[in-house]
């Protein structure tokens, strides 16, 4: 064991629509005109992506022969995100999202997550930009589990590691425990762990977040403070848009979780992970005090609030 996590990306679709060139130029970063029929497993550089822990990507080609099915439902069921591809100058293949790919995906692997590839998106040749945003924008209702759809081409190398690094992120970063895809709401447990983080911040308890909280709970959580002229930003976005979520004592709960859904909405979804872990850390050190009586309940958070204030 090398203490990296291994995540496996199963990467499927149709015969002819680009998945062993979106592997190849991916992680080897070269266009090869006569690709081979199957790659074997391929492992992508260790220094890929700068994420939260260290990973090793390992990505599976799929056979399009009907002979294999079988091979590639195994490797469905095995993969820790699918990344299905369609080819942007067939329609057939991107219909057959719908009629085979994810219908098959969600029986074999519910819970993995589901990068969409829409391959060869270089030529006039292809399909309409919003004809196939219109179908994605349905496809992705029906199917929740869809994270994202990325246009890609693997001749001109554009945007094919941003695939991968996106299937990274949805299995680093799961986005099904934090927001509700059915009604764009965080969901009751992380409600319940983000009022218990807001409180913790609250030093005063008057039940709002003044500038020096939310800094705190910034330098706590990512390092560094906002700056004022960012200080003053978060306030007019949440002054605008969220009737509630702040007076004049400062950020109320209803606009710190304003704040939390447009993270996860916008595919931040690493930085609430981020705050979520860290206090689930100080929890968890809480616990572990409190078994062996050398702290209040609150003196660990207390303690690691402070010194980020300090």
């Amino acid at each position: 064991m090398n203490g990296r996590r291994r995540i496996n990306v199963a990467v499927v679709g149709d015969r002819g629509v680009g998945k062993t060139s979106l592997i190849t130029s991916a992680a080897q970063e070269v266009f090869s005109e006569r690709p081979v029929p199957v790659l074997p497993p391929t492992r992508f550089p260790t220094d890929f992506a700068v994420v939260s822990e260290p990973v090793d990507v390992i990505a599976f080609d799929t056979s399009s022969r009907p002979e294999d099915a079988q091979a590639v439902d195994e490797t469905i069921k095995a993969a820790d995100v699918v990344i299905v591809c369609f080819d942007a100058q067939r329609k057939s293949t991107l219909q057959r999202l719908r009629s085979d790919w994810l219908p098959r995906i969600t029986h074999l692997r519910p819970a993995a997550p589901v990068i969409i590839a829409c391959c060869k998106d270089d030529t006039e040749e292809t399909l309409p930009t919003d004809q196939v945003r219109e179908f994605m924008e349905g496809l992705i209702r029906e199917f929740p589990v869809i994270e994202v759809s990325i246009r890609t081409s693997s001749r001109k190398l554009r945007s094919v590691l941003d695939v991968f690094y996106q299937a990274i992120k949805t299995v680093l970063y799961p986005k099904a425990p934090l927001l509700d895809a059915s009604t764009g709401r965080l969901t009751t447990p992380c409600v319940k762990a983000l009022l218990r983080i807001f409180l913790m911040c609250d030093s005063d308890g008057d039940g709002a977040l003044n500038d020096a909280e939310l800094n705190t709970f910034q330098q706590l959580c990512f390092g560094q403070p906002l700056t004022p002229d960012e200080l003053a930003s978060v306030r007019q976005m949440v002054a605008e848009r969220m009737a509630d979520g702040l007076n004049d004592a400062g950020l109320l709960f209803p606009g710190f979780m304003y704040l939390h859904t447009l993270f996860l909405t916008r595919g931040r979804l690493e930085s609430t992970w981020t705050v979520l872990r860290l206090f689930g850390e100080l929890a968890r050190q809480r616990q572990q005090r409190q078994r062996h009586g050398s702290s209040s309940s609150a003196t660990v958070a207390a303690a690691a609030v402070a010194q980020a204030a300090a």
